[in-house]
């Protein structure tokens, strides 16, 4: 169910950015869905980290990094 919803929202935010010119128009689906899975086992990175302030700030750089790419 969560990721249901999630896919679907981030759906919604890349179609945003298309409409918008943010970045070039692709197949949504499966971007939404690869995006989901990033996020979610970043997060899981995260909250069984030793350090979770520096795996945090390593994840945010990296999906920053990803998403700049778009």
């Amino acid at each position: 169910i969560d990721a249901a919803h999630a896919v679907a929202q981030i759906a919604a935010g890349l179609e945003l950015l298309m409409d918008h010119g943010v970045m070039e128009r692709r197949p949504v689906g499966p971007l939404a869905h690869l995006l989901h899975g990033a996020t979610a086992q970043g997060a899981m990175y995260v909250a069984f980290a030793e350090d979770r302030e520096k795996a945090k700030a390593e994840v945010g750089d990296a999906l920053r990094r990803l998403l700049e790419g778009l």
